[in-house]
């Protein structure tokens, strides 16, 4: 993680940039319908639990100044199954932005 902080027009201000991976043997991961997963391809229904290799990165962001702050994210993940069902390789990929501000109530936050 990297880190900036001090005053910016005279206000508090801080700025972090972090960095992550991973890397997961899986043989029972849930995950949503949208990926088309099936475990038991000899079964009629989808059971939408993955088994294989996954590995990831995700850069996420924070900055505060004075009273606002803004963070965001973004991740990446490549899945290879151990049946190669849906597909041999297939990635997912997502993101988010938010932001806040604190605001006063008769010199109580509120």
């Amino acid at each position: 993680m990297w880190q900036v902080s001090g005053r910016f027009f005279d206000k508090p201000s801080r700025w972090t940039i972090g960095i992550d991976n991973f890397h997961s043997s899986d043989t029972n991961v849930p995950v949503a319908t949208d990926f088309g997963i099936d475990s038991t391809p000899s079964t009629p229904a989808k059971d939408n639990i993955f088994a294989g290799a996954r590995r990831g990165i995700g850069y996420d962001s924070q900055l505060q100044f004075g009273m606002v702050e803004a963070w965001g994210e973004y991740l990446q993940v490549t899945f290879n199954p151990t049946d190669r069902l849906p597909l041999r390789r297939f990635r997912s990929s997502g993101a988010r932005i938010a932001g806040q501000t604190v605001t006063l109530n008769r010199g109580r936050l509120a």
